[in-house]
């Protein structure tokens, strides 16, 4: 009542709130002062569901958040600190603050929280906030006081552990720490990776300037329009099951697949949150910060988020599996303990489980992902993007062979039978891991040719004569599989990229920055709508499906610059039109639609079109027939370069220099 009547509430401009301009609303919002005869009439007037939440708000504040928070601090402090009766957050208008500038000074540790600083009495003006912004926010605070209070003080003293002098075969040695020990083994780059995990873990992040906040706008639309109504995206999170083998190993996965969709999920939730957690669009670097953003699609349109929830859930059955085979005498438990969460079977479950999803699966949490993808630099967070799974997968195989290494320097120190029989059982997780990664790779690669084949992109599964067999098909897979397994490093994928195209002899494009390439795809594609718009009304451009196929770069472009998955619409519904068209017509008249639905024939894909008239000649007569037709009546071929072109691929596929040199020449249908 002293800040609002004395200072009054800064109540936000209506305009730029709706705009989600909130900072800016509440900087040009206009301060209104209240009586305490006012605020009571405004509290009388509330209707009987809006003290029914007040009471649950007060509630929550007053009791279960003041009784959790009270026992962390007795533990850290030695008293309790939630003390203020009829306690609610309020937020100063910081203008009326002295204070530090925060580049210069600013604690953002959880034992420097602002909920637990003593109130200072004062008149300066509050914030007119949203109640449940409040209560999220409280939430968030409280939760991470009372879940990392206790274990950030500890871990803390553990940092700060020194040893005084002591004494070696050499004379007086020097002090030694932790910390110096740290920097020994891993050097200056080591203690810092531990000093931003801890940061990372106590704050929220750093503030964003203006220009890097409106490029994580744009990656998150990005990200959104990409992974949105993505059939091959959807596909291959099927490939990060496989991947738990390096936990449980293959018999508890491959018995609890015939599990697909029968899991409780109250049942997870009463022993565990991370299923709920990534329910709520936290699993992969991507689905998160959308999350956090507050995009969120229908999950019927949310086709990857489906397949990684789909997943997890069948990897909570391996963890029953894994249990029940290791610990066949832990009980149950009762019915109601074990909905009651008190089940030891199902606690033990608990623990395998959540090592499955932080060891194996795609996480936003801080603990398990990389300091590259916890960076605040948008440029390493644009370059990164897509890569929170194969990063997961090189730590998988990181971790095995650490773990086997330190195993074996134990039994080389003490060479008892416990640390011998150590050293097998790591041998036997470094084979886990590593057949995880073969077999994760594979049905990655696998799904990638499924898609294509269903889209018809099959050019990668051919031999150099353009013919498909198994073979071809298969080392079109492994190719994509040597490229998966250097993704999981950073920058492999380019590096891979680099040496195909200087083997191959094609073009480099350079490492990609999403966002960059994002804005400037949208400026060279509005330059091309703009000429080819500008040739149809000189009369350059007539044939309609010219103008409709350079509109679409165009559309798709900007689309993704929205978060519109406009392209794996229209990628869906032309794999459904290509499968139509085939079924009318015939295999290569088919394809010769979808072609004409899909490629500029007056573009760099012209090929496209030969090599279909060349693989109607050798196969199907009358679809050769009928294919030559259609081309030469587009007005965009004639017969001389179709003939040289048709004699070209002869040429190639029977190994010779020139035309007098083939079996026979092409002649037209």
């Amino acid at each position: 009542l002293t800040h609002i009547a004395g200072g009054g509430i800064r109540v936000p401009d209506a305009a730029l709130y709706r705009q989600g301009k909130v900072a800016e609303a509440y900087a040009r919002g206009t301060v209104v002062k209240l009586e305490a005869g006012e605020v009571k009439k405004i509290a009388a007037n509330l209707t009987a569901e809006e003290r029914r939440f007040a009471d649950a708000v007060f509630d929550y504040f007053n009791t279960m958040s003041k009784e959790e928070v009270n026992a962390v601090s007795e533990k850290l402090l030695g008293y309790p600190v939630a003390e203020v009766e009829n306690y609610f957050p309020i937020n100063t208008d910081d203008s009326f603050t002295k204070k530090d500038f925060e580049s210069i000074k600013f604690d953002g540790s959880i034992e420097g929280m602002g909920f637990l600083k003593e109130r200072i009495k004062s008149a300066a003006p509050i914030y007119l906030r949203d109640v449940t912004d409040v209560l999220l926010r409280s939430i968030d605070q409280h939760s991470r006081y009372v879940g990392l209070g206790v274990a950030v003080r500890n871990f803390n003293k553990l940092w700060g552990v020194t040893a005084g002098n002591y004494l070696d075969e050499n004379g007086p040695g020097a002090s030694s720490s932790v910390q110096s020990t740290v920097k020994q083994q891993w050097g200056e780059t080591g203690r810092k990776y531990i000093e931003k995990m801890m940061s990372d873990l106590q704050t929220g992040g750093k503030e964003q300037s203006v220009y890097a906040e409106a490029l994580s706008k744009v990656r998150s639309s990005y990200a959104g329009a990409v992974l949105t109504l993505n059939v091959s995206v959807a596909m291959k999170q099927a490939a990060s099951y496989p991947t738990a083998a390096a936990v449980v190993g293959w018999k508890p996965l491959i018995l609890a697949f015939k599990n697909v969709g029968k899991v409780d999920l109250d049942l997870i939730a009463a022993y565990t949150p991370l299923q709920w957690y990534r329910s709520q669009g936290f699993s992969t670097q991507e689905l998160g910060d959308m999350a956090k953003r507050g995009i969120k699609w229908p999950a019927a349109l949310n086709w990857v988020q489906g397949a990684d929830l789909l997943t997890t859930r069948i990897l909570w059955k391996a963890a029953e599996i894994y249990v029940r085979e290791h610990n066949p005498d832990l009980q149950r438990g009762t019915p109601a303990e074990i909905r009651a969460g008190e089940s030891p079977f199902y606690k033990a479950v608990a623990e395998v489980y959540n090592r499955i999803i932080e060891e194996t699966q795609p996480n936003y949490t801080t603990m398990q992902r990389p300091q590259l993808l916890r960076s605040e630099d948008t440029l390493l967070q644009n370059l990164q993007m897509f890569k929170t799974q194969p990063f997961q997968n090189f730590n998988i195989l990181y971790d095995a062979v650490g773990e086997l290494q330190a195993m074996k320097r134990a039994y080389q120190v003490e060479q008892t039978e416990e640390n011998k029989a150590a050293v097998r059982e790591a041998r036997k997780n470094v084979g886990r891991a590593v057949s995880s990664q073969i077999v994760q790779l594979f049905v990655f690669a696998g799904m990638t040719f499924l898609w294509n084949a269903f889209r018809g992109k099959k050019d990668k599964y051919k031999d150099k004569e353009g013919e498909e067999s198994f073979l071809s098909a298969m080392g079109g897979i492994g190719l994509d599989m040597v490229s998966g397994l250097l993704s999981e490093i950073p920058f492999g994928s380019d590096a891979w990229e680099l040496g195909s195209n200087l083997v191959s002899g094609g073009k480099y494009y350079g490492v990609s920055d999403v966002t960059t390439s994002a804005i400037n795809d949208v400026t060279n594609q509005i330059s091309n709508a703009y000429k080819t718009i500008s040739g149809l009304l000189t009369g350059d451009i007539t044939d309609a499906n010219t103008v409709r196929l350079r509109l679409d770069g165009a559309a798709d472009a900007v689309s993704k610059l929205f978060g519109v998955p406009f392209e794996n619409v229209e990628n869906l519904g032309k794999a459904v039109y290509r499968i139509g068209a085939k079924a009318l017509e015939g295999d290569c008249v088919g394809e010769y639609r979808y072609l004409q639905l899909t490629t500029d024939p007056t573009g760099s894909h012209k090929g496209d079109y030969y090599d279909l008239l060349y693989e109607a000649y050798k196969k199907d007569p009358a679809a050769h027939r009928e294919i030559y037709k259609r081309m030469i009546d587009s007005g965009y071929f004639d017969e001389k370069k179709i003939k040289s072109a048709m004699e070209d691929r002869m040429k190639k596929e029977q190994g010779v220099n020139s035309v007098d040199e083939l079996e026979r020449r092409y002649a037209a249908p």
